[in-house]
């Protein structure tokens, strides 16, 4: 068993996305973070199976699994540099509006809680090239 640390080595290289529903209607919010750092706990003592160090197609570590990770944790999203939000097609201009007043009046959690919607799914994407090595304490 070993614990790895997965980290980003460009900025502007790591976001969240916050996935809320309400009925048919889908939000994103997606919050962008110049660097972005997990600890992975493998079964053995190899780095985590099927995490490609070039990662050329981004991996979300929130749903990342493989035959040899145990778990993965968030160690740190440092350095916000930006926020944006996307509705799905079906949520009109004025809702959009709306939606936005809210949420700059409140915190989004409980602005949209507050109006029904649902956080369903979190993500966290690390894009491009990642450092993968081993910990030498957790």
């Amino acid at each position: 068993m070993a614990w790895w640390t997965v980290a980003t080595t460009e900025k502007k290289s790591c976001e969240e996305r916050e996935i809320w529903t309400k009925g048919d209607q889908e939000i994103v919010i997606v919050n962008g973070f110049r660097w972005g750092r997990f600890s992975v706990e493998t079964s053995d003592d190899n780095p985590p199976q099927d995490l490609d160090p070039e990662n050329p197609e981004g991996v979300d570590m929130y749903s990342f699994g493989s035959d040899n990770v145990d778990n993965v944790e968030l160690y740190e999203m440092s350095d916000g540099w930006y926020g944006d939000i996307e509705y799905s097609d079906n949520i009109t201009e004025e809702e959009r509006e709306e939606i936005q007043a809210g949420i700059d009046e409140d915190s989004s959690y409980d602005y949209l809680e507050s109006q029904g919607w649902s956080n369903d799914e979190n993500e966290a994407w690390l894009y491009g090239p990642l450092e993968i090595t081993l910990e030498t304490e957790h």
